[in-house]
């Protein structure tokens, strides 16, 4: 069977990424996040994110589907993979990429090789080794034509062509020329790009704003953006001005006023004034979503955490039956990306 890849960009405000490795480098657009081979044989199921619009995305003897927040299978595992829900919708492998509702109806037939999430009412899809734009009825909106796509986000969309990354509308019209190594989506009037091998900000004309000068660079979220600085990250604000200094091993974007970090291969949270208000303990962790982040511990990514580090949610394997163990009821979302 043709090898089928399902990536998932679930939309919030501003982008979060989750689950980087330590050393990135330019040329990495995705981050696998796929399970140890170890955590297969261990577990009936696999959970990888946060619930999203009430329900989460889970594997469950080796097909996915969907539990609610009660534990229940809403959308029974069927599906070789199946990635969280966006704008109502999402994406599901069959024999091919197609989009199901949250009744598990299939709204879009499987037919595309690729598909990413739904993102101001498009998903950018591979047809015939070429990307393209549908709309929610699976109707072409911009035709295939690119080499890479990603979703939408604040009216432009980065696509890839002969190798190098500009950006798009709409209606499918480049409106910064393809000539970034490397970009991130627009978030807060910015977008982060790679241009010459050094990493800096532009604004919706593709001037730049923050010239390029450093490593490595993550979107603008609440204000701040994660840079990387003599193989450090720390935070700038938008004008380009060092807020917290650089000191920390990797760091991802503020959410909820607070931001993932890490020291010796520990992951915590910080606050904007750069204190630990969770102090370095797990493996690897999920930026904050309506009051809880997802971590990863000895355990796997089996705990939601609140702000003050206290344990929320614990997802529990019982006889091969999914089960959640609730300390008390939560709301909880999530995004990223599914290899």
């Amino acid at each position: 069977m043709k090898k089928i890849k399902i990536w998932l960009v679930c939309i919030l405000p501003v982008f979060l990424i989750f689950f980087y490795n330590e050393t990135i480098s330019g040329s990495e657009e995705k981050s696998t996040l796929l399970a140890e081979e170890k955590n297969k044989k261990e577990n009936s199921y696999e959970a990888y994110f946060s619930f999203s619009e009430g329900l989460v995305s889970v594997k469950i003897d080796n097909k996915w589907g969907y539990v609610d927040k009660d534990g229940n299978i809403a959308i029974p595992p069927i599906f070789m993979v199946a990635d969280n829900f966006s704008e109502g919708l999402a994406a599901i492998v069959l024999d091919k990429v197609g989009y199901i509702n949250k009744r598990g109806e299939l709204i879009i037939k499987p037919q595309f090789e690729e598909g990413w999430d739904f993102s101001e009412g498009l998903a950018p899809v591979l047809f015939d080794n070429k990307w393209g734009y549908i709309d929610r009825t699976g109707k072409f909106i911009v035709e295939p034509q690119f080499d890479e796509a990603m979703t939408f986000s604040e009216g432009l969309a980065r696509v890839k062509l002969d190798n190098k990354w500009g950006y798009i509308n709409k209606s499918g019209t480049l409106v910064i020329q393809n000539e970034f190594q490397h970009a991130w989506n627009f978030s807060e009037g910015l977008a982060s790009v790679l241009f010459d091998n050094k990493w800096g900000y532009i604004d919706q004309t593709g001037k730049f704003v923050i010239e390029p000068k450093f490593e490595y660079t993550l979107f603008f979220s609440e204000g701040l953006a994660p840079v990387k600085i003599n193989n450090k990250f720390g935070f700038i604000n938008k004008a380009g001005k060092i807020i917290i200094e650089p000191k920390f091993d990797f760091a991802l974007i503020f959410t909820e006023g607070l931001a993932l970090v890490k020291i010796k291969n520990r992951a915590g949270y910080i606050n904007k004034l750069g204190q630990l208000v969770i102090k370095p303990q797990y493996l690897n962790g999920f930026g904050f979503s309506e009051g809880l982040a997802r971590v990863k511990t000895s355990e796997g990514w089996n705990h939601f955490i609140d702000r003050k580090g206290n344990v929320i949610i614990h997802l529990m394997n019982n006889s091969k039956k999914l089960n959640l163990q609730y300390h008390k009821v939560v709301r909880q979302t999530s995004v990223g990306w599914l290899k």
